[in-house]
């Protein structure tokens, strides 16, 4: 028999943490890092995070987790939450643990008056939520390679389309990896190291420097030389660029309210909790 938790406390969370590192290692064949622990699994930019545990048992044989967070459209504020980090062990998917685990998330939404549940499932958990649990697809945005890259040429998200960028969700967003940012043409360009290319996660007007500032470094310059990747959107001409397609990010989301039309929403690897 499968029985379901919703953990909120750290303490609750921390005595089930090496069983959910052993599920996470043997489904994602990776470790999972203290600090990736503490970010996605205990920390959180407002409220407490919700992990939601399939045992049989004593054993963790699913787990998914909801973060809350913020986003602006026009004037209005919406609060929702990221869901992450969902996996079942193989033996146990027959018996409808994911299945019940949406369930459980869709409780959560309702009972918790979130206006969403947010996602950006990988190519295996997209298909299911949005066929089968009716998640609505928005469009799928490319992220592209691009060399000899003149920074100018980048333009920044719309504020009133996209993540809101306060203290808190900063200094959550940027605690568990090395990122950094540099100042040009106005605008603030958040990047981070990868293998042996630049990941640009974000440029964002300079208003909001004064925020990222006292929880990233900044730099004096970069490589121009190096590879960028960046959202094909975030270029000003990208039919004008030389580049290949490295990845696609696929955001999806549910909500209750069938009025909810996210289409406009300017996609951010800021959502994201991969980048």
């Amino acid at each position: 028999m499968i029985n379901y938790q919703i953990l909120t406390g750290v303490s609750e969370k921390n005595r089930y943490k090496t069983r959910i590192f052993s599920l996470f290692n043997h489904i994602f064949n990776k470790e999972l890092k203290e600090s990736e622990w503490s970010h996605f699994f205990l920390n959180s930019p407002y409220e407490n995070s919700l992990l939601i545990l399939a045992l049989s048992a004593d054993k963790v044989v699913g787990i998914a987790n909801l973060i809350p967070q913020k986003l602006n459209i026009g004037r209005k504020k919406y609060n929702y939450y990221l869901f992450i980090t969902s996996a079942v062990l193989k033996s146990f998917r027959s018996e409808g643990v994911y299945m019940e685990t949406i369930k459980i998330i869709k409780n959560i939404l309702k009972n918790k008056e979130k206006d969403f549940i947010f996602a950006f499932p990988n190519k295996n958990a997209y298909p299911l939520l949005t066929e089968l649990f009716y998640f609505i697809p928005l469009k799928r945005k490319e992220i592209v390679n691009v060399n000899n890259f003149n920074l100018k040429e980048l333009k920044p998200v719309d504020p009133e389309r996209s993540i809101f960028l306060d203290d808190q969700f900063v200094k959550w967003r940027f605690e568990h990896k090395h990122y950094f940012y540099i100042r040009h043409n106005g605008k603030c360009i958040i990047y981070k190291g990868y293998k042996d290319s630049l990941d640009v996660i974000e440029i964002i007007e300079s208003k909001y420097e004064n925020i990222i500032s006292r929880f990233i470094s900044i730099k004096n310059d970069i490589n121009p030389y190096s590879v960028f990747n960046v959202l094909k959107n975030r270029l000003l001409s990208p039919g004008n660029k030389e580049y290949k397609v490295g990845t696609t990010v696929s955001p999806c989301y549910f909500s209750f309210d069938t009025n909810l039309d996210l289409s406009k929403l300017d996609i951010s690897l800021l959502m994201s909790d991969v980048f």
